[in-house]
C-alpha cells in the first residue's frame, strides 16, 4: 500500500506527547512490511522537507497546532498527484487531516483515537478549575474568542472530523467506548488497535527477582495522573510499612488552588516520613531503564490515560504494576491478569495494592513475569502490523462502496 501519515506531532520538534512515540514506531513497522510511506508532520522552525532512511517526511510550520491541516494540505495535495496515496492515517486531537478530508473527498481515511484536544480540556477541567482557566488565558482562546465562537468549537470540530472517518481505530478499549458514547460515534466503523511497543534489551534483561522496598511513580505531578491520589496514598502505606521507599519521577507541578507544588504537598502529608520519599524531578528517558531495575513496584493510579507507554515500559522490566482501571492500563494489565488494577480516585484501595505487594513479593514476582510476557505478544511489531494493514483494507473498501463525501467538516 501508498500510506500517508498525517501527524503534528513528530519527532523532533514537535515531539510533544504519546502520538509522537506512536508516529516513529509505526512508520517503522509499516516500511518493514513492504509498504511505501510518507510523513506529513508539524514543525517549529520553518517549512523542509527530510528523507529518514528511505522515508519522505515533509514538515510544515503554523501558528498554533490548529492551523496544521491548513497548512500541510498544499504539500500533501502535491504529492498525492504524484503518489496517489491508497488510504491516510491521522489522529483526532485537533483534526490534523480536516483539509485534505475536505478537498480530497475520495481519499480513505483512518482516524486514529488517541486523545482528543477537546477531551484532555474535559479532564483538566474535571480535576482542576485551575487548568481550565489557566487554558482560557492562552491565545487559542483569545482567538476564539475574538471570533465569537462558542465554548465547545474545539470539540464541534473534532467530532465531526472523527465522525467523516472510513475507520475509526482506538487505541485502547475506553476511548473507544467513550467516543461511541460522547461523540455518537458508527460503532461497525470502530476497531482497537493498540499502539506497538518494542522493548529494549536493557529492559527485558532486568531480573524479575527484586528486593529494594521501592515503590516508583513515573509521570509529570499532575492531577490527571492520579498524584493528588497517591499524595494520600503513601502515608497509609509508609505508616505501615516504613522499610518502604518512594521515588517519584517527572517534573513537578504546581496545585493551582493554593501556593503549593504537588512535591510540597506530598512532603507536608508525608510529616515525618517525608525522607521516605525521592523526588528526582524530570529525567532523560536513558535512565528508565537504570531506575526500573531498581524498584519492585510501579504505581500510575491515573485518573484517566489512553496507552501511557511507561505502564508498558514497566511491565518491559518485570516489576509488579499497578495501573488505574480508568483508560488504557486495564487493557495492558489483561484487566488485572498481568498486574494490579485500581479504580481511580481512590488512596485507600491504592495504598492496599501498594500494602499486599510488598508483604507478597512471589506474587509481584509472578505478576512481573506475566507482564513481561503480555508486552512480547501483544504489542509486538507483526501482530499490530496485520492489524494495521486490515483496518486499512477495510477504509479503502468502505470509501469505494460510500463513493465521494459531499459532507465537509466544520475547520476553525
Amino acid at each position: 500500500m501508498k500510506i500517508a501519515l498525517v501527524s503534528y506531532e513528530f519527532p523532533p520538534e514537535t515531539a510533544d506527547g504519546g502520538i509522537a512515540t506512536y508516529m516513529v514506531e509505526v512508520v517503522q513497522m509499516l516500511q518493514s512490511r513492504g509498504h511505501y510511506v510518507e510523513v506529513f508532520a508539524g514543525s517549529r522552525s520553518g517549512d523542509y522537507d527530510e528523507l529518514s532512511g528511505s522515508v519522505k517526511i515533509f514538515k510544515r510550520v503554523s501558528k498554533d497546532h490548529w492551523g496544521f491541516s491548513a497548512a500541510i494540505y498544499p504539500i500533501f495535495k502535491e504529492r498525492h498527484s504524484t503518489i496517489g496515496f491508497d488510504v491516510v492515517e491521522a489522529p483526532e486531537c485537533m483534526g490534523d487531516a480536516i483539509d485534505i478530508m475536505n478537498n480530497i473527498p475520495d481519499i480513505p481515511i483512518v482516524i486514529k483515537l488517541h486523545t482528543s484536544h477537546s477531551y484532555v480540556l474535559y479532564l483538566e477541567d474535571r480535576a482542576s478549575i485551575y487548568h481550565y482557566y489557566r487554558f482560557l488565558k492562552d491565545r487559542l482562546y483569545h482567538k476564539l474568542k475574538r471570533r465569537q465562537a462558542p465554548a465547545n468549537l474545539f470539540e464541534q470540530v473534532e467530532r465531526e472530523y472523527t465522525q467523516n472517518g472510513d475507520e475509526i481505530v482506538a487505541i485502547s478499549r475506553s476511548i473507544g467506548e467513550i467516543y461511541t458514547k460522547r461523540w455518537k460515534l458508527d460503532p461497525s466503523k470502530i476497531c482497537t488497535i493498540p499502539n506497538i511497543y518494542t522493548p529494549t534489551k536493557q529492559l527485558l534483561d532486568i531480573p524479575l527477582k527484586t528486593s529494594t522496598n521501592r515503590i516508583t511513580y513515573i509521570g509529570r505531578l499532575e492531577y490527571r495522573k492520579g498524584i493528588y491520589d497517591l499524595a494520600k496514598a503513601i502515608p497509609i502505606v509508609l505508616e505501615k510499612r516504613p522499610e518502604a521507599q518512594f521515588r517519584l519521577v517527572g517534573r513537578d507541578q504546581p496545585m493551582g488552588f493554593s501556593s503549593q507544588t504537588f512535591k510540597q504537598y506530598i512532603q507536608q502529608r508525608a510529616g515525618t516520613n517525608a525522607d521516605r520519599i525521592e523526588f528526582t524531578g524530570k529525567v532523560d528517558l536513558a535512565t528508565i531503564p537504570t531506575l526500573l531495575s531498581e524498584t519492585d513496584i510501579c504505581v500510575f493510579p491515573s485518573v484517566w490515560e489512553n496507552f501511557p507507554y511507561v505502564c508498558l515500559e514497566a511491565m518491559a522490566a518485570g516489576r509488579g504494576v499497578i495501573g488505574s482501571r480508568a483508560g488504557g492500563m486495564n487493557d495492558m494489565l489483561d484487566e488485572g491478569r498481568s498486574g494490579v488494577v485500581i479504580p481511580p480516585k481512590n488512596p485507600a484501595e491504592t495504598a492496599a495494592a501498594i500494602i499486599s505487594l510488598l508483604d507478597n513479593p512471589e506474587k509481584r514476582i509472578d505478576l512481573g513475569n506475566k507482564a513481561r510476557q503480555r508486552v512480547l505478544s501483544e504489542y509486538n511489531a507483526m501482530r499490530i502490523g496485520e492489524m494495521h494493514e486490515a483496518s486499512y483494507q477495510r477504509a479503502i473498501e468502505r470509501r469505494k462502496s460510500s463513493g465521494p463525501r459531499t459532507f465537509k467538516v466544520s475547520t476553525m
